[in-house]
């Protein structure tokens, strides 16, 4: 190749390249509305999960609770933050002991919704959660709220 033809295709790069970003873009030209439309992908304005608010742990708002926890699960985002949510308010630790006030009442409603909400946590199936449930500190509360079913809720204290 001969010396001068380098020095030409580097000029051509540098002229093609210095067209491509001038700061006016002519309409006509598709090759930058490219990139604009790259820049506006669904990935992009993809801003991740809306923070859920969980309603303060207590027994007269566990039906809220037990809405919210379902409504989340069915949404990935929603998932994510309700996983992130549970951990960041240990959310787990302050359930346990709505379950020793429900089954001293006698509440089954409350106990039932209390297993509900713990199984729908569970099978988040996030690694924080699932550490925080075999915690040596939660791990019979988590157990007591799992052991009343709707089939048989007073034989349910023989498992802890």
């Amino acid at each position: 190749m001969a010396p001068g033809f380098t020095s030409q295709l580097s000029q051509r790069f540098l002229n093609m390249f210095s067209d491509m970003f001038r700061a006016e873009v002519e309409p006509a030209d598709p090759f930058p509305l490219m990139y604009i439309e790259d820049a506006l992908s669904e990935d992009a304005l993809d801003v991740g999960p809306t923070p859920i608010a969980l309603p303060p742990p207590e027994l007269g708002r566990l039906f809220e609770l037990e809405q919210i926890v379902r409504g989340a699960s069915t949404d990935p985002h929603g998932r994510d933050a309700l996983a992130k949510a549970v951990i960041n308010e240990d959310y787990i630790a302050k359930l346990i002991p709505l379950v020793s006030i429900a089954e001293d009442l006698e509440s089954l409603d409350d106990l039932h919704r209390l297993c509900n909400i713990m199984k729908m946590v569970i099978l988040l199936n996030d690694t924080a959660i699932m550490e925080r449930v075999v915690a040596d500190d939660l791990i019979l509360g988590v157990v007591g709220a799992l052991e009343c079913e709707l089939r048989r809720p007073w034989q349910a204290s023989s498992l802890r």
